[in-house]
């Protein structure tokens, strides 16, 4: 079963799926971009869109993955980047500080 929101309907889901399945290109617009990503997808091994969800004209979520697209087209997965702590200050950094 397919979820949508308010910004997404079963046509974008279907150039979603298009694009996964390696059907042809749809017009130019919201329907070619979210193809690319079905594309991008499929090359990346992913199962089948089940769920789609617009965040904003450049960044989607498929599947419970947050997916950005450039303006060059080029997409990232923002779910797959690891945040790294910031280094942490040894103990005697803070020695004095506090006077």
């Amino acid at each position: 079963m397919s979820q949508f929101d308010d910004h997404c309907g079963r046509e974008d889901l279907d150039a979603l799926l298009t694009g996964f399945d390696g059907a042809g290109v749809p017009s130019p617009g919201r329907a070619a971009q979210l193809w690319r990503v079905g594309r991008w997808l499929r090359a990346q091994g992913a199962s089948r869109p089940r769920s789609l969800h617009a965040v904003r004209d450049d960044a989607v979520i498929v599947n419970g993955q947050i997916l950005a697209i450039d303006r060059f087209g080029q997409i990232q997965n923002l779910s797959a980047l690891r945040r790294t702590p910031a280094p942490a200050c040894p103990p005697s950094a803070y020695q004095g500080s506090f006077r």
